[in-house]
């Protein structure tokens, strides 16, 4: 079901927006809404309000697949973070987004699962053709750009698991339409050949790290050679292995894409 942007939790946004657009018939109707009850209402808004009722642009419509900060600002250009996501990965993206930030960022969350046969969603993701999935974000692009704005440098690929290496995969085989990789814990699969393309790497950044327990240390000895593989190329990437709660590694997140931001006007 399509729900309207500002039915997504963010009260505050959501009675700003109203009150900004609405007449005052509605605005009074709204004050008194119970908006632990939003889902019933978004249906009810779609079905007896229509965008243009409200003053907003038409077509201004989401899925769960969609995140808009909190506060969000239509003509602000907001960093993007794409998920890529499959069926062994417990995602959400609504709850995922606001432990990274809840201000600073739209989230797009890509299934993987149109991909993989339908008698074997649960099969190897890294398989996967790249031009195939590249066509079809920059598709999922093209319509949320149409509802927010973002900026067109700011765009990295993210994921948890295979979907982690199957970003940086695509990240390194198309380097040029994304600003870097968010990689969660991932596993050394199809990453062969990273370097390709080394003579475009040199402006992305990455963030590789790994969560969980000192048992699995093992199963990543790959990671630190394959990082330094890519610094060598002049990925400007940022390693981390200290095993960190998933929270902690929402948190990095942020940082390290913030601090990307802020070497971006430094070196202007």
């Amino acid at each position: 079901m399509k729900r309207y942007y500002f039915d997504q939790g963010h009260r505050q946004f959501s009675q700003q927006t109203f009150s900004e657009y609405n007449p005052e018939a509605i605005k009074q109707m709204l004050s008194e809404l119970d908006w632990q009850e939003q889902e019933e209402l978004a249906i009810d808004f779609q079905e007896h309000i229509s965008e243009e009722e409200l003053g907003l642009p038409k077509n201004l419509t989401t899925t769960d697949a969609f995140y808009y900060p909190e506060h969000h600002e239509p003509k602000y250009a907001y960093p993007l973070i794409i998920w890529l996501t499959d069926e062994r990965t417990s995602f959400d993206l609504q709850e995922m987004m606001p432990r990274i930030s809840d201000r600073n960022y739209l989230g797009l969350d890509i299934s993987l699962n149109q991909f993989l046969s339908d008698n074997n969603r649960h099969q190897d993701v890294s398989g996967i053709c790249p031009e195939q999935l590249l066509s079809h974000i920059q598709e999922e692009l093209s319509e949320f750009n149409q509802q927010a704005k973002i900026h067109p440098d700011r765009i990295y690929l993210a994921g948890v698991g295979a979907c982690a290496s199957l970003a940086m995969k695509l990240t390194l085989v198309h380097p040029l339409p994304f600003a870097g990789f968010l990689a969660i814990n991932p596993v050394n699969q199809g990453l062969d050949n990273p370097l390709a393309n080394f003579r475009f790497l040199k402006h992305l950044k990455g963030l590789l790290t790994t969560t969980g327990a000192a048992s699995d240390e093992r199963e990543n000895d790959w990671v630190k050679p394959f990082s330094q593989l890519l610094h060598n190329a002049g990925v400007q990437l940022h390693l981390d292995t200290q095993r960190k709660s998933e929270g902690k590694a929402c948190r990095l997140i942020d940082r390290v894409v913030m601090q990307s931001i802020g070497d971006s006007y430094s070196n202007k």
